[in-house]
């Protein structure tokens, strides 16, 4: 769905969700993270938001340096206004402890609004995201 913008620029938005999931099946933090506007904000479920990319960096540097994942997105809407960007769908992510451990599987939720920056790349400016699944 594009909204006041041409369907190039919601397919760019698209392509940033699919390159968030590509990095982080591929275990490669800083191309991940480098998807994120230096303002950016991630809100992740149970913990406080992290807000700019320092601190982005911060609360997420341990999970990519202790767990092999594998992240599925599915873009269910993606609008393209302005300078702004818009996405929303779901997500699936299973990872393991490197070395053996602890694995996990989250079903879940997003909401994300994307800035172009100055070089007419789009970059994540907010992330929510949230499990599906029940609280133990």
């Amino acid at each position: 769905m594009t909204r006041g913008a041409s369907g190039v620029e919601e397919a760019a938005v698209r392509a940033v969700l699919g390159e968030y999931a590509a990095a982080a099946s591929a275990g490669d933090f800083e191309r991940w993270l480098a998807l994120w506007d230096e303002e950016g904000a991630q809100f992740p479920p149970h913990e406080a938001m992290h807000r700019g990319r320092a601190a982005v960096r911060e609360a997420n540097a341990d999970f990519f340096r202790n767990r092999e994942c594998s992240c599925v997105i599915e873009c269910e809407e993606a609008v393209a206004a302005g300078t702004w960007g818009f996405a929303s769908g779901t997500y699936r992510l299973a990872f393991e402890q490197r070395g053996g451990g602890e694995t996990g599987r989250i079903d879940g939720k997003f909401l994300a609004i994307l800035r172009t920056q100055a070089d007419g790349s789009w970059k994540i400016y907010r992330d929510c995201f949230n499990s599906n699944l029940p609280l133990r």
